[in-house]
């Protein structure tokens, strides 16, 4: 008869919520056809062109950079665009049979309905009804992504068990993670990512798991070590698992001018140039590994700027500037698919190199030497970039922060030299200072759009893909913006191989997932460096916002079925909460009716009162409202 009892209380949990009774039917059955109804909200046009966009090129095997969840992309490649609606009514109802019946890990009963629910919405997909359903809108798969997330973010509440009754340690917070790569506001899921973190911790003070300090003190370090490090890891290695490593695939470039250097050096197609090919190779043992030659094509890249690319357009510099007021664009950075503009260093005769001897003119010419004056001349016009010809100015009306425009010459002079600052040891880019104009070439982060007919193509990416980025002479500039690093024409020293001979002394398996976590970071790097850029600058320029500044569109029934459910279970909470300090009674539902209102609270006071944009809906407001309801009212 004991072990009867003990068999029940493992698969059944007394709370759980009797079908059979009249009340909790009718509460089933209306927020049943609330939750598979709603849409969560639409994504607005803008937002939903752009992860399309960026969909096709992942498919075609582009790398692309944008701000929306990583697993959104394999989400909308995995499910077919017919299956897209039946999916999301399937996440919505097992949502709702989690909400209902909280049974145990590993339950029978749990395990058919969840069955039940992803298999009949599309058992009834072909049912006319089923596809009138929220008629005239088309789901999309940022909704069935953020559906799914949702599903998540409510398994997360429940304590993951193994069938011999161990607990599935860290379960909770992967499932957390991959709600929030799907698709996920971020005040949800960091605020119940910390919840379920704190509650680990906290259990972790039980005598029965700790038995003295020293293991508790162990395990509690451990714990914050895996909740920090965990979701890093796991989204370097979405990253570089499901991320191309192309920048020609897909037809175009998009965003990767955020890559770092190290990045657009492995994707660039062009290989290293040999020391033998340039008749160098007698000074291979002196020349360091990343000196600069002259004469040599070379590609200039700035991060998160692009390429630097000259136009022939400099007779018309003077009466562009008359007219806007602007910086002309005889000088620019761009990041062109398939494409980039050669330059080479130029250096004058030094008034020492007439005693030295041929051989050792060749040497001491064989490469530029720190703070070396050079001139940087275009390959294809054969002119020379300086500051613009135009502006002469008094050294009474120096300013401590001004910028010049730039322009090619069609001779050398003043104007065009500059004074190589760079360590040809280290391979740590170069500044171009010109004392003529005390200031350093660089780039100013403002962005110009080269159609101007932008209007007339349906891609919403056009802009940026075609875009430019103004290139300036700027005194007290920052060393991001004005470090440049040689893409193309860089040198193949048999001393810099040295450095990655230990990958091919690994193991093929190893070799290839420390490549893979090597272009996961690199990603992810870059992503940041997108994210801070258009912080910085996207409120100032011009520019195509980010996907992360625009709230899904709502119908006034949605709105006001949000509001009545949140008002209903935040008001009953906080009654609850009154009565207890007037009575001492418990809460109804303890921790379990807490928490699901520490996160609808926190989602109120983010997205309504201080107006932040909620970019995934309110799948998880609603889920954690409905969950806290059933708690309480059980």
């Amino acid at each position: 008869m004991v072990s009867s009892t003990s068999t029940l209380n493992i698969h059944f949990r007394p709370n759980s919520i009797p079908l059979r009774s009249f009340p909790w039917q009718f509460f089933a059955f209306c927020f049943l056809g609330l939750l598979t109804a709603t849409l969560g909200g639409k994504p607005v046009d803008e937002v939903r062109r752009r992860h399309l966009a960026n969909v096709e090129l992942l498919a075609r095997g582009q790398i692309t950079l944008d701000l929306f969840p990583p697993l959104s992309y394999l989400f909308a490649m995995a499910v077919p665009e017919s299956a897209l609606r039946p999916a999301t009514i399937a996440a919505r109802l097992i949502s709702v049979s989690m909400i209902l019946r909280q049974t145990p890990n590993g339950s029978c009963r749990w395990l058919v309905s969840t069955i039940l629910c992803v298999a009949l919405p599309f058992i009834l997909e072909p049912w006319q009804g089923l596809k009138d359903m929220n008629a005239g809108e088309e789901t999309h798969s940022l909704n069935s992504s953020a559906a799914v997330a949702a599903c998540l973010l409510l398994l997360s509440l429940s304590n993951f068990r193994s069938r011999s009754g161990a607990r599935l340690t860290g379960a909770r917070q992967v499932s957390v993670i991959l709600a929030a790569m799907l698709g996920c506001n971020a005040a949800d899921w960091i605020l119940t990512y910390a919840i379920i973190t704190t509650r680990d911790i906290y259990a972790l003070s039980s005598p029965k798991i700790c038995s003295s300090w020293r293991q508790l003190a162990r395990r509690v370090a451990f714990a914050v070590f895996r909740a920090i490090a965990l979701p890093l890891v796991m989204l370097v290695a979405v990253y570089g698992l499901l991320s191309p490593f192309s920048e020609t695939a897909g037809g175009r470039n998009h965003n990767l001018h955020f890559l770092d250097a190290s990045t657009r050096i492995s994707l660039s197609p062009q290989q290293p140039i040999d020391l033998k090919a340039l008749g160098l190779e007698q000074h291979a043992r002196h020349i360091p590994d990343h000196a600069l030659i002259p004469f040599l094509p070379l590609s200039l890249y700035v991060p998160n700027a692009g390429f630097l690319w000259g136009s022939a357009d400099n007779d018309t510099v003077s009466s562009h500037m008359e007219e806007t007021g602007a910086l002309p664009m005889a000088v620019y950075f761009s990041d062109p698919i398939g494409r980039r503009y050669p330059w080479a260093f130029e250096q004058p005769d030094a008034p020492g190199d007439e005693g030295l001897s041929k051989e050792q003119r060749h040497f001491v010419q064989s490469h530029l030497w720190p703070k070396a004056l050079v001139y940087l001349r275009s390959r294809i016009d054969h002119s020379y970039l300086g500051t613009a010809p135009f502006l002469d100015i008094e050294d009474g009306e120096m300013e401590p922060f001004r910028r010049f425009p730039l322009g090619l010459h069609a001779e050398r002079s003043a104007a065009t030299v500059w004074v190589l600052d760079y360590d040809p040891a280290a391979d740590t880019g170069f500044r171009l200072y010109s004392p003529h104009r005390d200031c350093h070439l660089a780039t100013t982060f403002r962005s110009n759009v080269l159609d101007q007919d932008t209007k007339s193509h349906d891609d919403l990416v056009h802009p940026e893909t075609t875009g430019t980025i103004e290139a300036s002479c700027t005194r007290l500039v920052s060393k991001s913006a004005s470090t440049f690093w040689i893409i193309e024409g860089r040198l193949h020293h048999p001393r810099t191989l040295e450095s990655v001979v230990w990958r091919a002394r690994l193991p093929p398996t190893l070799r290839t997932l420390a490549e893979t976590f090597q272009r996961g970071c690199r990603i992810l790097r870059a992503h940041v460096s997108l994210y801070r850029w258009q912080n910085r600058y996207g409120h100032h320029l011009e520019l195509v916002p980010s996907p992360l500044a625009f709230s899904r569109l709502q119908k006034g029934w949605e709105t006001w079925t949000e509001r009545l459910i949140m008002l209903l279970f935040l008001g009953i909470h906080s009654l609850f909460l009154l009565a207890r300090q007037r009575t001492g009674r418990s809460l109804p539902g303890g921790h379990d009716s807490f928490i699901p209102a520490l996160i609808c609270w926190a989602h109120v006071l983010v997205y309504a009162f201080l107006g932040f944009a909620r970019p995934y809906g309110y799948d998880v407001e609603l889920a954690f409202a409905l969950y806290g309801l059933r708690v309480m009212l059980r």
